[in-house]
């Protein structure tokens, strides 16, 4: 790597841990990988449109050099806050002994407008788990057809 090569890289790396260490990013976007790298691009290109950033390097190879310096600071910083082993897997599904517990709560509550409210609660139920049985859930709750 020339000098001039170094320097661009040096820059990608400063310029990265400004834009990480600057908090530019909202809690939703710092909790999705994805979000977070879509929108560091973003602020990366905004600040070098306004500071110069690459379009003031003279060679492809400074350009090339500028941009491995910025993935690789964006990169450690992914691996260190999204790794595999730290990232949720999503909340297990609901079991069916969960859904017996609420189909007998609710066949026991009348202070509600529960028919609908179950309707309701059994329809949502659904999205929990794809093995479970709608049906079998309102005869359980006591709603009847």
């Amino acid at each position: 790597m020339t000098s001039k090569e170094n320097k661009a890289f040096n820059i990608g790396l400063r310029m990265a841990e400004k834009i990480i260490d600057d908090s530019y990013f909202c809690d939703e976007i710092k909790n999705d990988p994805t979000l977070f790298k879509e929108e560091f691009y973003c602020i990366e290109e905004k600040l070098t449109k306004r500071a110069g950033g690459p379009t003031d390097f003279k060679s492809e190879e400074e350009c090339r050099a500028y941009e491995t310096g910025l993935q690789e600071i964006l990169e450690e910083y992914l691996d260190d806050n999204f790794s595999s082993e730290e990232e949720p897997q999503g909340n297990p599904p609901m079991s069916r002994a969960y859904f017996v517990l609420i189909a007998e709560a609710l066949r026991e509550t009348k202070d509600l407008p529960w028919r609908s409210t179950v309707l309701e609660l059994a329809d949502r139920l659904r999205s929990t788990n794809p093995q479970f049985d709608r049906q079998r859930f309102l005869k359980a709750a006591g709603v009847e057809f």
